[in-house]
């Protein structure tokens, strides 16, 4: 009697299908969500990494020298200058995860 009862009951099957169809389309917003996080942040990670890398760490400065009272040298020092080079990884661009569509691609051929 007890099993018959439960069988004919469907009183939570509208519910369960409702349950069942919010929970995917939640599952699947949180996948592409997560998926965008990671791919901005190695972006921006990117960016800072090329920031760094075009900075210029050149240098210089001048040299000093002291004379005795007699007039000879006592103490010196020479200058020295060091100039950064741009160097092949200094503005990386290649390494772009998320780029657009190449322009040439999405063109009709006629």
């Amino acid at each position: 009697m007890l099993l018959r009862k439960l069988w004919n009951d469907e009183l939570g099957v509208v519910l369960t299908a409702e349950f069942i169809l919010i929970m995917t389309i939640m599952v699947i917003a949180t996948v592409v969500g997560i998926s965008e996080v990671a791919v901005a942040t190695s972006n921006e990670l990117n960016n800072v990494s090329n920031a760094i890398g075009a900075s210029n760490r050149s240098y210089g400065y001048t040299g000093f020298s002291t004379l005795t009272p007699s007039g000879d040298r006592q103490n010196f020092s020479s200058g020295a200058t060091w100039i950064d080079d741009v160097d092949n990884c200094g503005t990386n661009h290649t390494c772009d995860l998320v780029r657009g569509a190449d322009s040439s691609s999405t063109e009709e051929q006629p």
